[in-house]
């Protein structure tokens, strides 16, 4: 199975987003992070939950824009790659969330550490 068969439609913000919206954002759809997209629709960056409450924790203010918290070192995946190299990846790296891009680097989906547990539960591939 390929990350095109499990990513899910991303729900993205520009740069400039508050802290206080993203938190928002993130509490009203139920998800874990916001990819950064320029007016293009690359991706630039990721801010997560633990970006978040890193912030909070030294102090931050809500409404500085994500752009300062947002995680630019950035782990994708694009729309063919398998979904155990994808597993592998955020292992190796602790991260839960993996956006999938396309050649130009344009966001085109997400897929999140419950989005693969599910498709292992469900071809169950564990003993």
């Amino acid at each position: 199975m390929r990350a095109e068969d499990i990513m899910k439609k991303p729900i993205a913000v520009k740069e400039d987003v508050t802290i206080g919206e993203a938190s928002k954002i993130m509490d009203g759809n139920n998800i874990g992070s916001l990819p950064i997209v320029d007016d293009n629709g690359k991706l630039i960056g990721i801010v997560t939950e633990r970006d978040i409450v890193r912030a909070i924790s030294r102090g931050v203010k809500l409404d500085i824009p994500v752009k300062h918290i947002m995680s630019t070192k950035l782990i994708v995946a694009d729309r063919d790659e398998n979904i155990v190299s994808i597993a592998i990846k955020m292992i190796e790296n602790n991260i839960r969330h993996i956006p999938i891009v396309d050649n130009d680097h344009k966001l085109i989906g997400i897929i999140s550490i419950r989005d693969v547990l599910r498709y292992v539960l469900a071809s169950n591939m564990f003993p």
